[in-house]
Protein backbone atom coordinates (compact mmCIF):
# COMPACT_ATOMS: atom_id res chain seq x y z
CA UNK A 1 0.00 0.00 0.00
CA UNK A 2 1.31 3.34 -1.21
CA UNK A 3 1.53 6.09 1.34
CA UNK A 4 -0.86 8.49 -0.65
CA UNK A 5 -3.21 5.71 -0.62
CA UNK A 6 -3.12 5.75 3.44
CA UNK A 7 -3.19 9.35 3.47
CA UNK A 8 -6.11 9.50 1.58
CA UNK A 9 -7.99 6.53 3.19
CA UNK A 10 -7.19 8.46 6.62
CA UNK A 11 -8.79 11.73 5.37
CA UNK A 12 -12.18 9.75 4.21
CA UNK A 13 -12.13 8.28 7.23
CA UNK A 14 -12.24 11.28 9.26
CA UNK A 15 -14.65 13.01 7.00
CA UNK A 16 -17.15 10.18 6.71
CA UNK A 17 -17.60 9.94 10.62
CA UNK A 18 -17.95 13.19 10.78
CA UNK A 19 -20.79 12.98 7.98
CA UNK A 20 -21.60 9.38 6.68
CA UNK A 21 -22.73 9.60 3.16
CA UNK A 22 -26.53 8.47 2.09
CA UNK A 23 -26.67 4.62 1.58
CA UNK A 24 -28.86 2.35 -0.70
CA UNK A 25 -29.49 -0.48 1.58
CA UNK A 26 -31.70 -3.52 1.51
CA UNK A 27 -34.59 -2.83 3.97
CA UNK A 28 -33.80 -4.20 7.54
CA UNK A 29 -30.62 -6.05 6.38
CA UNK A 30 -27.21 -5.36 8.33
CA UNK A 31 -23.73 -6.46 8.36
CA UNK A 32 -22.18 -6.87 12.01
CA UNK A 33 -18.41 -7.10 12.96
CA UNK A 34 -17.74 -8.56 15.94
CA UNK A 35 -14.97 -6.90 17.93
CA UNK A 36 -11.39 -8.42 17.16
CA UNK A 37 -9.96 -8.39 20.27
CA UNK A 38 -13.23 -10.06 21.96
CA UNK A 39 -12.51 -13.22 18.78
CA UNK A 40 -9.10 -12.73 19.53
CA UNK A 41 -10.00 -14.28 23.24
CA UNK A 42 -12.53 -16.33 22.97
CA UNK A 43 -12.29 -19.18 19.99
CA UNK A 44 -16.30 -19.46 20.14
CA UNK A 45 -17.32 -15.96 20.01
CA UNK A 46 -18.75 -16.16 17.03
CA UNK A 47 -21.22 -18.97 18.15
CA UNK A 48 -22.04 -18.11 21.95
CA UNK A 49 -22.92 -14.50 20.23
CA UNK A 50 -25.55 -16.10 17.82
CA UNK A 51 -26.91 -18.05 20.49
CA UNK A 52 -27.66 -15.20 22.33
CA UNK A 53 -29.22 -13.71 19.15
CA UNK A 54 -31.16 -16.25 18.48
CA UNK A 55 -32.77 -15.77 21.92
CA UNK A 56 -33.18 -11.99 20.87
CA UNK A 57 -34.63 -13.18 17.83
CA UNK A 58 -36.89 -15.49 19.75
CA UNK A 59 -38.28 -12.54 22.04
CA UNK A 60 -38.89 -10.45 19.35
CA UNK A 61 -40.70 -13.14 16.56
CA UNK A 62 -43.50 -10.87 16.73
CA UNK A 63 -41.48 -7.94 14.82
CA UNK A 64 -38.98 -10.15 13.26
CA UNK A 65 -41.08 -12.56 11.42
CA UNK A 66 -43.20 -9.88 9.85
CA UNK A 67 -39.84 -8.96 7.53
CA UNK A 68 -40.19 -8.69 3.97
CA UNK A 69 -38.61 -11.57 2.36
CA UNK A 70 -37.24 -13.05 5.76
CA UNK A 71 -36.38 -16.45 4.86
CA UNK A 72 -33.95 -17.11 8.08
CA UNK A 73 -32.60 -13.82 9.79
CA UNK A 74 -28.79 -14.94 9.71
CA UNK A 75 -28.08 -14.83 6.36
CA UNK A 76 -24.03 -15.45 6.23
CA UNK A 77 -21.83 -16.14 9.13
CA UNK A 78 -18.15 -14.80 8.76
CA UNK A 79 -15.21 -16.44 10.56
CA UNK A 80 -16.07 -19.40 11.79
CA UNK A 81 -12.61 -21.26 10.63
CA UNK A 82 -10.68 -17.86 11.79
CA UNK A 83 -10.84 -15.76 8.65
CA UNK A 84 -9.93 -12.58 10.91
CA UNK A 85 -13.46 -10.91 9.34
CA UNK A 86 -16.11 -11.99 12.46
CA UNK A 87 -19.26 -11.51 12.08
CA UNK A 88 -22.67 -12.22 10.50
CA UNK A 89 -25.69 -10.87 8.33
CA UNK A 90 -29.32 -10.86 9.48
CA UNK A 91 -32.25 -9.19 8.50
CA UNK A 92 -33.71 -7.67 11.98
CA UNK A 93 -36.47 -5.83 13.00
CA UNK A 94 -35.95 -2.44 14.82
CA UNK A 95 -36.24 -3.90 18.25
CA UNK A 96 -33.76 -6.58 17.61
CA UNK A 97 -31.09 -4.46 15.50
CA UNK A 98 -31.13 -1.95 18.84
CA UNK A 99 -30.24 -4.78 20.91
CA UNK A 100 -27.75 -5.95 18.76
CA UNK A 101 -26.04 -2.06 18.91
CA UNK A 102 -25.92 -2.69 22.37
CA UNK A 103 -24.11 -5.78 22.56
CA UNK A 104 -20.49 -5.28 24.02
CA UNK A 105 -19.15 -7.89 22.06
CA UNK A 106 -20.67 -5.55 18.63
CA UNK A 107 -17.92 -3.46 16.93
CA UNK A 108 -20.24 -1.98 14.41
CA UNK A 109 -23.38 -2.19 12.65
CA UNK A 110 -23.63 -1.59 9.02
CA UNK A 111 -26.64 -1.68 6.60
CA UNK A 112 -26.52 -4.12 3.74
CA UNK A 113 -26.40 -2.97 0.05
CA UNK A 114 -27.64 -4.20 -3.14
CA UNK A 115 -25.04 -4.90 -5.35
CA UNK A 116 -25.49 -4.08 -9.08
CA UNK A 117 -23.77 -5.06 -11.97
CA UNK A 118 -23.04 -2.12 -14.73
CA UNK A 119 -24.69 -2.68 -17.53
CA UNK A 120 -27.68 -4.21 -16.29
CA UNK A 121 -31.22 -2.52 -17.10
CA UNK A 122 -31.50 -0.99 -13.71
CA UNK A 123 -30.81 2.03 -11.95
CA UNK A 124 -27.26 2.30 -10.40
CA UNK A 125 -27.50 2.86 -6.62
CA UNK A 126 -25.05 5.35 -4.99
CA UNK A 127 -23.80 2.70 -2.43
CA UNK A 128 -23.46 -0.19 -3.64
CA UNK A 129 -20.79 -2.96 -5.13
CA UNK A 130 -20.73 -3.33 -8.35
CA UNK A 131 -18.93 -5.81 -11.57
CA UNK A 132 -16.93 -3.33 -13.39
CA UNK A 133 -17.02 -4.22 -16.86
CA UNK A 134 -18.68 -2.81 -20.61
CA UNK A 135 -19.46 -5.08 -23.01
CA UNK A 136 -18.39 -3.54 -26.48
CA UNK A 137 -18.83 -5.95 -28.75
CA UNK A 138 -20.49 -9.39 -30.05
CA UNK A 139 -18.62 -12.79 -29.97
CA UNK A 140 -15.01 -13.24 -31.33
CA UNK A 141 -13.46 -16.07 -32.68
CA UNK A 142 -9.90 -16.93 -31.59
CA UNK A 143 -6.25 -14.96 -31.92
CA UNK A 144 -4.65 -15.98 -34.67
CA UNK A 145 -1.93 -14.95 -32.56
CA UNK A 146 -2.04 -13.59 -29.11
CA UNK A 147 -4.56 -10.65 -27.82
CA UNK A 148 -2.93 -7.30 -27.34
CA UNK A 149 -3.68 -7.09 -23.28
CA UNK A 150 -1.41 -10.22 -22.91
CA UNK A 151 0.94 -8.67 -25.65
CA UNK A 152 1.81 -5.45 -24.04
CA UNK A 153 2.47 -6.90 -20.59
CA UNK A 154 5.47 -8.74 -21.38
CA UNK A 155 7.10 -5.48 -23.11
CA UNK A 156 8.15 -2.59 -22.16
CA UNK A 157 7.52 -0.41 -24.83
CA UNK A 158 5.41 -0.17 -27.63
CA UNK A 159 4.79 -1.19 -30.40
CA UNK A 160 3.30 -4.59 -29.97
CA UNK A 161 5.18 -7.93 -31.45
CA UNK A 162 2.28 -10.22 -31.81
CA UNK A 163 3.92 -12.59 -29.21
CA UNK A 164 3.97 -13.94 -25.56
CA UNK A 165 7.11 -14.37 -23.60
CA UNK A 166 6.43 -14.27 -19.60
CA UNK A 167 8.71 -14.58 -16.81
CA UNK A 168 6.68 -17.88 -15.58
CA UNK A 169 3.33 -19.61 -16.04
CA UNK A 170 1.48 -19.46 -12.38
CA UNK A 171 2.24 -23.10 -12.08
CA UNK A 172 1.21 -24.17 -8.60
CA UNK A 173 -0.62 -21.02 -8.15
CA UNK A 174 -4.73 -20.90 -7.55
CA UNK A 175 -6.56 -17.51 -8.25
CA UNK A 176 -10.20 -17.17 -6.82
CA UNK A 177 -12.50 -14.86 -8.97
CA UNK A 178 -14.71 -13.39 -6.83
CA UNK A 179 -17.54 -12.08 -9.32
CA UNK A 180 -20.73 -13.75 -11.46
CA UNK A 181 -19.15 -17.70 -10.93
CA UNK A 182 -17.45 -19.37 -14.01
CA UNK A 183 -18.15 -21.60 -16.65
CA UNK A 184 -15.41 -24.16 -15.16
CA UNK A 185 -15.57 -26.30 -18.17
CA UNK A 186 -14.92 -23.90 -20.95
CA UNK A 187 -12.41 -25.75 -23.10
CA UNK A 188 -9.61 -22.58 -22.92
CA UNK A 189 -9.59 -24.04 -19.03
CA UNK A 190 -8.19 -27.14 -19.98
CA UNK A 191 -9.09 -28.80 -16.27
CA UNK A 192 -7.42 -26.03 -14.48
CA UNK A 193 -11.07 -24.45 -13.55
CA UNK A 194 -13.71 -25.48 -10.71
CA UNK A 195 -16.43 -23.84 -9.50
CA UNK A 196 -15.96 -22.73 -5.41
CA UNK A 197 -18.54 -21.41 -3.76
CA UNK A 198 -22.00 -19.53 -4.07
CA UNK A 199 -22.81 -16.84 -2.16
CA UNK A 200 -25.22 -14.96 -4.59
CA UNK A 201 -28.87 -13.95 -3.92
CA UNK A 202 -31.40 -17.35 -4.42
CA UNK A 203 -34.41 -14.50 -4.82
CA UNK A 204 -33.65 -12.89 -8.31
CA UNK A 205 -33.83 -8.92 -7.12
CA UNK A 206 -33.40 -5.71 -9.52
CA UNK A 207 -31.09 -2.56 -8.87
CA UNK A 208 -33.40 -1.35 -6.15
CA UNK A 209 -34.53 -4.37 -3.96
CA UNK A 210 -37.51 -5.32 -5.59
CA UNK A 211 -37.99 -9.40 -6.03
CA UNK A 212 -38.57 -10.28 -10.04
CA UNK A 213 -41.29 -12.87 -10.26
CA UNK A 214 -39.03 -16.40 -10.52
CA UNK A 215 -39.22 -18.89 -8.57
CA UNK A 216 -36.52 -19.88 -6.36
CA UNK A 217 -35.43 -23.13 -8.19
CA UNK A 218 -35.54 -21.51 -11.36
CA UNK A 219 -33.62 -18.20 -10.14
CA UNK A 220 -30.74 -20.68 -9.06
CA UNK A 221 -30.67 -22.73 -11.98
CA UNK A 222 -30.61 -18.87 -14.19
CA UNK A 223 -27.95 -18.18 -11.65
CA UNK A 224 -25.64 -21.26 -12.31
CA UNK A 225 -25.70 -21.15 -15.60
CA UNK A 226 -25.37 -17.40 -16.57
CA UNK A 227 -21.21 -16.38 -15.30
CA UNK A 228 -20.67 -14.09 -17.90
CA UNK A 229 -18.25 -11.77 -15.92
CA UNK A 230 -16.49 -13.81 -14.19
CA UNK A 231 -15.91 -16.89 -16.75
CA UNK A 232 -14.29 -13.43 -19.10
CA UNK A 233 -12.07 -12.36 -16.20
CA UNK A 234 -11.28 -15.62 -15.02
CA UNK A 235 -9.94 -16.34 -18.76
CA UNK A 236 -7.49 -13.15 -18.61
CA UNK A 237 -6.28 -14.81 -15.19
CA UNK A 238 -5.35 -18.12 -16.93
CA UNK A 239 -6.95 -19.37 -20.18
CA UNK A 240 -4.75 -21.33 -23.04
CA UNK A 241 -4.68 -18.66 -25.34
CA UNK A 242 -5.86 -15.70 -23.61
CA UNK A 243 -4.73 -15.89 -19.68
CA UNK A 244 -1.68 -13.97 -18.18
CA UNK A 245 -0.89 -17.09 -15.73
CA UNK A 246 -1.21 -20.20 -18.28
CA UNK A 247 -0.71 -22.89 -16.03
CA UNK A 248 -2.58 -21.27 -12.91
CA UNK A 249 -5.58 -22.71 -11.39
CA UNK A 250 -8.77 -20.60 -11.18
CA UNK A 251 -11.81 -20.94 -8.56
CA UNK A 252 -15.29 -19.26 -8.73
CA UNK A 253 -16.36 -17.74 -6.06
CA UNK A 254 -19.97 -16.40 -7.11
CA UNK A 255 -21.35 -13.41 -5.09
CA UNK A 256 -23.41 -11.94 -7.88
CA UNK A 257 -26.47 -13.24 -9.04
CA UNK A 258 -28.07 -14.27 -13.31
CA UNK A 259 -29.08 -10.89 -13.06
CA UNK A 260 -26.05 -8.91 -11.78
CA UNK A 261 -27.31 -8.24 -8.73
CA UNK A 262 -25.81 -9.34 -5.02
CA UNK A 263 -25.28 -7.84 -1.68
CA UNK A 264 -22.39 -6.32 -0.23
CA UNK A 265 -23.12 -9.04 2.97
CA UNK A 266 -22.59 -12.23 0.31
CA UNK A 267 -19.44 -10.23 -1.24
CA UNK A 268 -18.01 -10.19 2.66
CA UNK A 269 -19.09 -13.74 2.54
CA UNK A 270 -17.06 -15.05 -0.79
CA UNK A 271 -13.99 -12.76 0.85
CA UNK A 272 -14.17 -14.93 3.97
CA UNK A 273 -14.52 -18.08 2.34
CA UNK A 274 -11.17 -17.17 0.16
CA UNK A 275 -9.48 -16.24 3.34
CA UNK A 276 -10.88 -19.34 5.17
CA UNK A 277 -9.95 -21.72 1.95
CA UNK A 278 -6.88 -19.91 0.02
CA UNK A 279 -3.45 -21.22 1.01
CA UNK A 280 -1.10 -18.36 2.25
CA UNK A 281 1.43 -17.35 -0.30
CA UNK A 282 -0.02 -19.83 -3.03
CA UNK A 283 -3.34 -17.99 -3.69
CA UNK A 284 -4.44 -14.50 -5.13
CA UNK A 285 -7.64 -13.02 -5.44
CA UNK A 286 -9.50 -11.40 -8.05
CA UNK A 287 -12.30 -8.55 -6.92
CA UNK A 288 -13.92 -7.22 -10.81
CA UNK A 289 -16.63 -5.51 -8.70
CA UNK A 290 -16.59 -2.44 -6.56
CA UNK A 291 -19.13 0.74 -5.03
CA UNK A 292 -19.47 2.73 -2.81
CA UNK A 293 -17.40 2.94 0.52
CA UNK A 294 -18.55 0.28 3.28
CA UNK A 295 -16.53 -0.42 5.72
CA UNK A 296 -17.28 -3.59 6.09
CA UNK A 297 -15.96 -4.49 2.70
CA UNK A 298 -12.76 -2.60 3.26
CA UNK A 299 -12.45 -4.70 6.30
CA UNK A 300 -12.96 -8.33 5.19
CA UNK A 301 -10.98 -7.38 2.42
CA UNK A 302 -7.84 -6.25 4.87
CA UNK A 303 -8.31 -9.46 7.04
CA UNK A 304 -7.85 -11.69 4.18
CA UNK A 305 -4.64 -9.96 2.92
CA UNK A 306 -3.44 -10.05 6.43
CA UNK A 307 -2.90 -13.83 5.84
CA UNK A 308 -0.50 -13.49 2.96
CA UNK A 309 -3.17 -13.46 -0.01
CA UNK A 310 -3.01 -10.53 -2.36
CA UNK A 311 -6.01 -9.23 -3.86
CA UNK A 312 -6.44 -7.18 -7.24
CA UNK A 313 -9.29 -5.23 -7.14
CA UNK A 314 -10.54 -3.12 -9.73
CA UNK A 315 -10.83 0.65 -9.22
CA UNK A 316 -13.83 1.18 -11.00
CA UNK A 317 -15.52 2.94 -14.32
CA UNK A 318 -17.44 5.93 -13.57
CA UNK A 319 -14.93 8.26 -15.75
CA UNK A 320 -12.41 9.71 -13.58
CA UNK A 321 -13.68 9.33 -10.32
CA UNK A 322 -11.18 8.66 -7.27
CA UNK A 323 -11.32 5.36 -6.65
CA UNK A 324 -10.50 5.46 -2.55
CA UNK A 325 -14.10 6.32 -2.23
CA UNK A 326 -15.00 3.15 -2.93
CA UNK A 327 -14.83 -0.53 -2.27
CA UNK A 328 -12.90 -2.48 -2.32
CA UNK A 329 -10.83 -0.53 -4.25
CA UNK A 330 -10.00 2.28 -1.32
CA UNK A 331 -9.31 -0.55 1.15
CA UNK A 332 -5.91 -0.15 2.71
CA UNK A 333 -5.33 -3.50 1.77
CA UNK A 334 -6.32 -3.45 -1.60
CA UNK A 335 -3.97 -3.42 -5.15
CA UNK A 336 -6.14 -1.45 -7.22
CA UNK A 337 -6.19 -1.86 -10.51
CA UNK A 338 -6.69 1.01 -13.31
CA UNK A 339 -7.38 0.47 -16.97
CA UNK A 340 -5.36 1.91 -20.17
CA UNK A 341 -5.64 1.48 -24.00
CA UNK A 342 -3.58 -0.40 -26.53
CA UNK A 343 -2.13 2.50 -27.37
CA UNK A 344 -0.78 3.15 -23.48
CA UNK A 345 -3.61 5.90 -22.68
CA UNK A 346 -5.82 5.95 -19.48
CA UNK A 347 -9.21 4.47 -20.59
CA UNK A 348 -11.78 6.73 -20.66
CA UNK A 349 -14.13 5.15 -18.22
CA UNK A 350 -10.61 4.76 -15.62
CA UNK A 351 -11.23 5.93 -12.35
CA UNK A 352 -8.01 7.28 -11.07
CA UNK A 353 -6.71 8.89 -7.75
CA UNK A 354 -3.85 7.85 -5.04
CA UNK A 355 -5.62 4.94 -4.41
CA UNK A 356 -4.30 3.02 -7.68
CA UNK A 357 -1.60 0.70 -7.31
CA UNK A 358 -0.72 -0.11 -11.28
CA UNK A 359 -2.35 0.17 -14.74
CA UNK A 360 -3.44 -3.21 -16.98
CA UNK A 361 -4.92 -3.36 -20.06
CA UNK A 362 -8.79 -2.83 -20.05
CA UNK A 363 -10.26 -1.59 -23.45
CA UNK A 364 -11.26 -4.03 -26.23
CA UNK A 365 -10.26 -6.90 -23.95
CA UNK A 366 -10.73 -10.70 -25.31
CA UNK A 367 -11.44 -13.71 -23.40
CA UNK A 368 -13.60 -16.65 -22.53
CA UNK A 369 -17.38 -16.40 -22.44
CA UNK A 370 -20.20 -18.30 -21.23
CA UNK A 371 -21.64 -21.79 -23.35
CA UNK A 372 -17.56 -22.31 -24.47
CA UNK A 373 -17.63 -18.66 -26.61
CA UNK A 374 -15.18 -15.68 -26.40
CA UNK A 375 -16.16 -12.61 -26.42
CA UNK A 376 -13.97 -8.70 -26.48
CA UNK A 377 -15.01 -6.14 -23.68
CA UNK A 378 -13.78 -3.35 -21.58
CA UNK A 379 -13.54 -2.26 -17.81
CA UNK A 380 -11.11 -1.97 -15.31
CA UNK A 381 -12.87 -5.51 -14.49
CA UNK A 382 -10.68 -6.65 -18.02
CA UNK A 383 -7.48 -4.86 -16.29
CA UNK A 384 -7.64 -6.13 -13.16
CA UNK A 385 -7.47 -10.32 -13.58
CA UNK A 386 -4.62 -9.21 -16.00
CA UNK A 387 -3.12 -8.40 -12.52
CA UNK A 388 -3.98 -11.29 -10.24
CA UNK A 389 -2.20 -13.21 -13.57
CA UNK A 390 0.71 -11.62 -13.07
CA UNK A 391 0.52 -12.44 -9.58
CA UNK A 392 0.05 -15.78 -10.01
CA UNK A 393 3.13 -15.41 -12.82
CA UNK A 394 5.31 -14.11 -9.89
CA UNK A 395 4.51 -16.31 -6.69
CA UNK A 396 5.03 -19.11 -8.81
CA UNK A 397 8.81 -17.97 -9.21
CA UNK A 398 9.27 -16.53 -5.95
CA UNK A 399 8.02 -16.75 -2.25
CA UNK A 400 6.65 -14.34 -0.32
CA UNK A 401 5.98 -13.61 3.80
CA UNK A 402 3.59 -11.22 3.53
CA UNK A 403 0.73 -9.75 0.33
CA UNK A 404 2.62 -6.61 0.94
CA UNK A 405 5.97 -7.81 0.07
CA UNK A 406 4.33 -9.65 -2.97
CA UNK A 407 2.75 -5.81 -3.81
CA UNK A 408 6.00 -4.31 -3.43
CA UNK A 409 8.06 -7.12 -5.72
CA UNK A 410 5.25 -6.59 -8.47
CA UNK A 411 5.60 -2.59 -8.46
CA UNK A 412 9.08 -2.71 -8.55
CA UNK A 413 9.29 -5.17 -11.54
CA UNK A 414 6.44 -2.90 -13.29
CA UNK A 415 7.37 -0.03 -15.92
CA UNK A 416 6.77 3.82 -14.74
CA UNK A 417 5.88 6.78 -16.63
CA UNK A 418 4.10 4.64 -20.07
CA UNK A 419 0.42 5.24 -19.60
CA UNK A 420 -0.41 8.57 -20.98
CA UNK A 421 -3.48 10.92 -19.65
CA UNK A 422 -2.81 10.40 -15.99
CA UNK A 423 -3.58 12.68 -13.15
CA UNK A 424 -0.46 13.29 -11.25
CA UNK A 425 -1.90 11.91 -7.85
CA UNK A 426 -2.31 8.56 -9.83
CA UNK A 427 0.34 6.23 -9.78
CA UNK A 428 2.18 5.56 -13.43
CA UNK A 429 2.85 2.21 -13.33
CA UNK A 430 2.35 -0.83 -16.02
CA UNK A 431 1.94 -4.49 -14.97
CA UNK A 432 4.96 -6.36 -16.38
CA UNK A 433 5.38 -9.93 -16.47
CA UNK A 434 8.49 -10.46 -19.17
CA UNK A 435 11.56 -11.98 -18.32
Amino acid sequence: MNFLKHASLLLLLSTTLAAPSAITGVENQYIIKLKSEVAALTGNVLDSHLSWLDEVLSRHSDTNSLLPNAKSAVLHKYGNLGSGFTGYAVKASDAVLEEIRQNSQVEYVEADAIATAIGWPTPKPTSTATSTSTVTSTPTPGPSDVTWGIDRVDQRNLPLNGKYSPSGTGAGITVYVIDTGITAGHPQFEGRASEGAYFAENDAKDGNGRKINFTNVLTRFIDILIKKDGTHCAGSVASKDYGVAKAAKVVGVKVLGANGSGTNSGVIAGINWVAQQATPGKSVASMSLGGGKSQAVDDAVNSAVAKNIPFAVAAGNSNGVDSCNGSPAGASGSFTVAASDKNDKKASFSDIGPCIEIVAPGVDITSTWINNGIKTISGTSMATPHVAGGFAVLLSQQSFSSAQAAYDALLLKSTPGKITGLPADTANRFLYVGA
